[in-house]
């Protein structure tokens, strides 16, 4: 900025380029550190912790160089190791331990309670989302194969297109996946690309050029992740986006980096993506009444997208896999039901009040909220006009008080025309 622009005093230098220490270097710099790090404590710091520092520090902190990063988790692990165990050897696991709680991302081996997560993903996520067996599937064995380490770490833990027609759990799968493995629903990034649909909508991803208003204050997106990167990342109704942003997921779905507006480079490998659209849900839907959906379904569905060009080639061609939702039957549909039901229960009992909704009621309550059309939407409008607007009212004037248990029967459910 203020030497090079000027060539006179820039001729008066010269350069000495100082690299990043490479790896092998960084471990021999680790080595001269150990003898100052273990004098005056009784500890040892094993060649393991070493190795498994250099590892963690180059998988996890990007935005740092060697040796400084590495030099840095190792104080950190001495230090937690003489303060909070009675440990003589310092081994991977417990640097493991130190960068799970710097960086927010389990590292290291699964504990009980995690292993039992990952191994029943499939259970978890059933609780919330009704059926869509192959969509779930696909995201439980992302996140295994991520947790595993047996997946690539250079691009995101797994990069899907959800299509199908709306209210049949696109977006409650990704719900259910942040409440059950990331601790809550609200863990994860959505963005609705429907305010994404003009080409200047792009700073808002990444952040304002210089001269725009805004600038240096970063992008919706690359902000949100450098601050969790390991979540997980909704995109509603992607097709909605313009086309130049949509060009700017290409390298952040294949390399699993982006560049922001201030030429930081933002880190996208333990981010799960989910992009979700309605495109193709009429020819989903057909395929699934004239029984045509095989194996190689999936194929056909991608055929169709690009024949009638609702995705570019190079942008489809990135997802890991393009997963259909079918539309829901009125089986899954009373399915659904008794889980709304469950939670409107679950919120009157918190005030002091028992709700029991007969199977009679939730069968005709199903029966009034199916739409083929437009899924689970309706049931839950249903719910709401013929239970929750009536304990609402009779709660507030005083007919139902704490203690009280309130039962709805099948009598109780006002039929209506469709």
């Amino acid at each position: 900025k203020y030497i090079a622009s000027n060539s006179e005093l820039d001729n008066m230098f010269f350069k000495v380029p100082i690299k990043e220490a490479d790896i092998p270097t960084t471990f021999e710099i680790l080595e001269e550190y150990i003898p100052r790090m273990e004098k005056g404590k009784k500890i040892v710091i094993t060649y393991q912790a070493l190795k498994e520092i250099i590892n963690l520090s180059d998988q996890y902190i990007k935005y740092k160089p060697f040796p400084e990063k590495a030099i840095k988790l190792l104080d950190e692990t001495v230090t937690y190791v003489s303060l909070n165990t009675k440990d003589v050897f310092i081994d991977y696991n417990h640097v493991a331990k130190v960068m799970s709680e710097r960086i927010g991302i389990p590292v290291g081996e699964a504990e009980k309670e995690e292993k039992e997560k990952l191994l029943k993903m499939e259970g978890f996520l059933h609780k919330r989302v009704i059926g869509q067996d192959k969509a779930i599937s696909a995201v439980s064995n992302a996140l295994r194969r991520a947790r595993a380490g047996v997946r690539s770490s250079k691009k995101p833990i797994g990069v899907f297109l959800f299509l199908g027609p709306t209210g049949v759990g696109k977006t409650e799968t990704s719900k259910a996946l942040a409440e059950s493995y990331f601790g809550s629903e609200t863990s994860m990034i959505r963005l609705d690309m429907s305010e994404y649909q003009s080409p200047d909508s792009i700073y808002k991803l990444i952040g304002s050029p210089p001269g725009m208003s805004g600038y240096k204050q970063g992008g919706d997106l690359t902000n949100q992740i450098r601050n969790n990167p390991f979540t997980i990342l909704l995109l509603d109704e992607i097709e909605k986006a313009n086309g130049k942003v949509l060009n700017v997921f290409l390298q952040l779905f294949d390399e699993g980096r982006l560049t922001d507006s201030l030429n930081q480079t933002v880190d996208f490998t333990n981010t799960i993506i989910i992009a979700t659209s309605n495109a193709g849900s009429e020819f989903i839907r057909q395929a699934i009444e004239e029984k045509r959906v095989g194996s190689d379904f999936g194929k056909t569905l991608r055929e169709h997208l690009l024949r009638n060009k609702m995705f570019a080639p190079e942008f489809l061609n990135r997802f890991d896999e393009v997963v259909y939702f079918a539309p829901l039957t009125q089986s899954q549909i009373y399915e659904i039901a008794g889980l709304m039901i469950k939670k409107v229960k679950e919120r009157v009992y918190e005030k002091g009040i028992s709700l029991d909704v007969k199977d009679s009621a939730v069968k005709k309550l199903a029966a009034i909220g199916f739409d083929p059309q437009f899924g689970a939407r309706p049931m839950a409008r249903v719910i709401q006009e013929q239970i929750e607007n009536s304990m609402a009212k009779k709660m507030i004037e005083g007919t139902y008080k704490r203690g009280d248990k309130v039962v709805i029967t099948e009598n109780d459910v006002v039929a209506v025309e469709k």
